[in-house]
């Protein structure tokens, strides 16, 4: 058991409060490694993940990379914007939703260490430019990885 128990929301709240302050700055990178539920989609990890980064920072037009492991339990993502910031995102499946996020600003860093973050289905459209974006690059690496395996 962990420390810290969070969900979502209440990661998004705190993380936006905190960057609010303005004590660290303009974030312009977001690092997250989240182990999510074996039942759980890596995909709908990356756009909840990528949504609550988006709506606290604010990034702008997105170019992703998207990378998976052959057995389809790991998936990294990098996206910079137009600005030159990034999103740098590790999710891979196992037996707890072990999460480390961490927002780098000009002046400052706002973190989580090792907290559980609980597992939910997203709820939310993906109708933001950074979400669709990310959705065709994550569209574009599951048939790159298909392909790969004929």
């Amino acid at each position: 058991m962990f420390a810290t128990d969070i969900d979502i929301d209440e990661l998004r709240t705190s993380f936006t409060q905190a960057v609010a302050t303005g004590r660290a700055g303009v974030i312009v990178s977001a690092r997250l490694h989240w182990q999510i539920p074996f039942e759980a989609s890596l995909d709908a990890a990356a756009l909840i993940a990528c949504n609550l980064i988006d709506e606290v920072s604010r990034f702008s037009l997105m170019q992703w990379c998207v990378r998976r492991s052959d057995r389809g339990g790991l998936l990294h993502v990098m996206g910079t914007d137009d600005r030159g910031r990034t999103i740098v995102l590790t999710i891979n499946h196992g037996p707890t939703c072990d999460a480390q996020l961490t927002l780098f600003g000009n002046h400052g860093v706002v973190r989580l260490d090792r907290a559980e973050l609980r597992w939910s289905d997203p709820s939310f459209a993906c109708d933001s430019p950074v979400l669709k974006s990310l959705w065709t690059a994550l569209q574009v690496s599951l048939q790159q990885v298909c392909h790969s395996k004929v």
